[in-house]
């Protein structure tokens, strides 16, 4: 018995902790539930023991074997299937994981393809534009009025550079101080010159960031076009600025996963474009995930952004992370990213959510599959201490049978010992009447002898008288 509690305590301290030995730093329902189930074998033996001693049974080597076997079997039977089903969850739950990752995928392609779509739509306009001969600024501030109306919420500005460069045009003219500015040096007017064709900047300040005189500068793409005359001689460039707010709108900050998981956007330079917490927007993706990022977890993340991101791939993958600076708790998180073409740089948008909610999608079942083991457990539990107490009932009858034997033979043995004395007083007897047999047999063969004697010597003197 105390071998039993020995395993039963090995049991107790070490299965719980394998079953923590997984990614999850909590304790889990399996983990809880084996928990249950060796505190309740416990409790058997416990009872089982007190039973014995209470009713000071003494049971043979084969009834306490089979006893404990009982208990054993129980036992092992129950751990067997909290362990099958503690598997079985975790193999559900790496299932569920993959395939949400594969959903947050899907959705970080569309998300991107939305802006992609955005740019091209823009730079669409843009060729139209420039297909469109103009003779004179009035005419391309007509067009540009009209189309800024169209696509309000996509566009923030629409301008027109002369043929040196010089901004002669803004829609709206709310930025003081930038007519007559210089934007010969920007990349997008040199490459509509030399190729005539419409080009996608990079993110730069729109005003000039050397022009600091200039007001309601910001950061913004620029989708610029050729503009020529009727004689197809360049006259400028005619351009949009990409509202990065409206895109953040639309395509990042509406994101929502699982509960509380949300989207991200980084440039070609791995700078924060668009976050769900606006304080992180700006700073560069690593050293935002350095201040954060839990333990172990910064070159997983260090190969997500630099190996994958920047370079335009897709894919998924999973990290710790804390809520705050000098949070000592961490979450698992898993990303799935996929790359933004910008036409002149690649983006790369990431969606992410805490493991914890992905998992709990599926609590109800996890609850139902929990009752269902529990009631199995009950069912062995109450059959376990069913055969217990009819082993000791068994062994209650079987005592009182072999008390009640006992009793028998011991009324048997007196009426032996009355008998035996009785016998002894008899052949005591006999041995008396033998020995005075045996002298009465003596003293006749005495008597005899002497007759015969007798007789001799006168049968002797009969013959001397006689002669």
């Amino acid at each position: 018995m105390n071998a039993f509690f020995f395993i039963l305590f090995i049991l107790f301290f070490i299965e719980p902790v394998s079953a923590l030995s997984g990614e999850s730093q909590s304790l889990d329902m399996g983990s809880v539930t084996l928990i249950i189930t060796l505190f309740i074998a416990l409790i058997i033996a416990v009872v089982y023991r007190r039973e014995v001693r209470a009713k000071d049974i003494k049971i043979s080597n084969a009834q306490k074997k089979l006893s404990i076997g009982i208990i054993v079997i129980s036992v092992l039977l129950v751990i067997t299937i909290v362990v099958t089903e503690f598997q079985y969850q975790k193999g559900l739950d790496a299932l569920i994981i993959h395939q949400f990752n594969k959903q947050q995928l899907n959705l970080a392609i569309n998300i991107a393809s939305g802006i992609e779509d955005l740019i091209m739509h823009q730079k669409s306009n843009m060729e139209a534009i420039s297909r469109h001969p103009v003779g004179g600024i009035t005419d391309v501030e007509y067009l540009a009025r009209i189309f800024h109306e169209q696509h309000s919420n996509d566009i923030q500005h629409i301008f027109l550079l002369n043929e040196t460069g010089h901004l002669v045009y803004l829609h709206p003219d709310n930025m003081p101080g930038i007519y007559g500015k210089d934007f010969s040096f920007r990349e997008y007017y040199t490459k509509c010159m030399q190729t005539g064709e419409a080009y996608v900047s990079k993110t730069l300040m729109v005003g000039g960031e050397t022009y600091e005189d200039v007001g309601g500068r910001y950061n913004s793409i620029i989708i610029a076009a050729p503009v020529y005359n009727q004689s197809n001689d360049f006259k400028g460039v005619v351009g949009v600025t990409l509202s990065i707010s409206e895109i953040k709108k639309k395509y990042i900050y509406s994101v929502v996963s699982a509960d509380t998981g949300f989207a991200w956007l980084i440039d070609d330079k791995g700078d924060i474009v668009a976050h769900k917490n606006r304080e992180f927007e700006g700073i560069n993706a690593l050293a935002y995930f350095r201040a954060y990022a839990g333990v172990g977890s910064m070159e997983k993340i260090r190969e997500i952004i630099v190996d994958n991101m920047l370079l335009g791939n897709k894919g998924t993958g999973c990290y710790l992370l804390r809520r705050y600076l000098n949070d000592t708790k961490e979450s698992e998180k898993i990303i799935a990213y996929a790359p933004v073409d910008m036409t002149t740089s690649i983006w790369s948008i990431a969606v992410e959510a805490p493991t914890e909610e992905v998992i709990g999608l599926v609590k109800d079942f996890y609850t139902r599959q929990q009752q269902l083991t529990l009631a199995i457990m009950l069912v062995i539990f109450i059959a376990t201490i069913g055969m217990a107490v009819m082993t000791l009932k068994y062994n209650e009858l079987l005592e009182e049978d072999v008390e009640k034997r006992t009793v028998e033979l011991e009324m048997v043995n007196e009426n032996l010992k009355i008998k035996s004395l009785s016998l002894e007083e008899t052949t005591n007897d006999l041995k008396d009447k033998l020995m005075e047999l045996e002298r009465f047999n003596k003293t006749m063969i005495d008597r005899e002898l002497k007759m015969m004697e007798l007789k001799k010597k006168i049968m002797m003197l009969e013959k001397k008288l006689t002669e």
